[in-house]
């Protein structure tokens, strides 16, 4: 195979190919494709601000009003079972050695 000029690349397959690197990758399905990137750098105070609301958040409690202990608002407590000041889960309680 003759030199065809100074663009001359090889390709893996062996076959010259003239013109630019991208006239040269097989974009064909299955081939290693280049993936897209972006066009420019992103400033890392848009990046900030874009990744802003991923940021962890503390979790909200409420007092259960029957045995004042900590719960997660809108459930059931886990401590005495009960729900808007009515009973909604039955939870067992050990039962004391006598």
């Amino acid at each position: 195979m003759g030199e065809v000029g100074e663009a001359a690349a090889l390709t893996a397959a062996g076959r010259a190919c003239v013109g630019t690197l991208l006239d040269c990758l097989d974009f064909r399905e299955g081939a290693d494709a280049v993936p897209p990137l972006p066009k420019r750098k992103y400033p890392k105070a848009r990046q900030g601000k874009r990744r802003s609301h991923l940021a962890l958040k503390p979790t909200a409690l409420t007092r259960c009003p029957q045995c004042r202990n900590m719960r997660l608002p809108h459930t059931a407590c886990p401590t005495c079972g009960f729900y808007k000041r009515a009973e909604a889960v039955a939870i067992q309680r050990p039962k004391a050695a006598e």
